[in-house]
């Protein structure tokens, strides 16, 4: 949000895909003094993405008209997007809600044949947008965000839904194909 996106004050955003990275975003965003557009097909996520930060929550369950409805929203359409998701919908979307020279951002992971979308170049090359890949956080990134907690501007623990022990967590990792929880879920136990 902050390096690779170039997230300035007043901007508008949106955020495909309200797991813990783009809550994470959310929250960044926020304290960046930006306006959020959320968008999930969770509705406990929405509610949760609203609690920390955005200001429109959009469930895309259903929608195939979830990138007008980003532009309806913003005026035209956003500044910046995240796809933080990682699913062909959500890129193509994200892309699509995007105004004149706007930056789209692939935070989500695809894999295999799921990686491989058709995007739109005639767009891309008309509206001059800017379409980058970010895959973690630098180490030396690490001291602002640290001090971001510590200022209050962003609460990380607001984010956890679900702690468990490690045996519980090799139970869950087979579900998260079909994953129904919302937040972040936390292993405090290894023993």
């Amino acid at each position: 949000v902050v390096d690779q996106a170039v997230l300035k004050k007043n901007e508008r955003i949106a955020i495909y895909g309200c797991g813990g990275v783009g809550l994470s975003a959310i929250m960044i965003a926020k304290a960046l003094e930006a306006e959020i557009i959320a968008i999930d097909i969770n509705e406990q996520a929405l509610q949760l993405a609203k609690e920390v930060g955005a200001h429109h929550a959009i469930n895309a369950s259903g929608r195939k008209d979830v990138a007008a409805l980003v532009k309806d929203i913003s005026i035209g359409g956003v500044e910046v997007s995240i796809d933080a998701l990682g699913s062909q919908i959500t890129s193509i979307n994200s892309i699509d809600s995007l105004k004149k020279r706007g930056r789209h951002i692939q935070v989500g992971l695809m894999t295999e044949d799921h990686s491989k979308i058709e995007i739109p170049i005639d767009r891309i090359l008309a509206h001059e947008l800017e379409i980058k890949g970010s895959h973690g956080m630098q180490a030396f990134r690490y001291e602002a965000v640290f001090e971001m907690m510590e200022s209050g501007l962003i609460d990380p623990e607001r984010l956890v839904t679900k702690t468990v022990n490690l045996e519980e967590a090799v139970k869950l990792l087979p579900e998260m194909n079909e994953w129904d929880q919302y937040g972040m879920v936390i292993i405090n136990s290894f023993a």
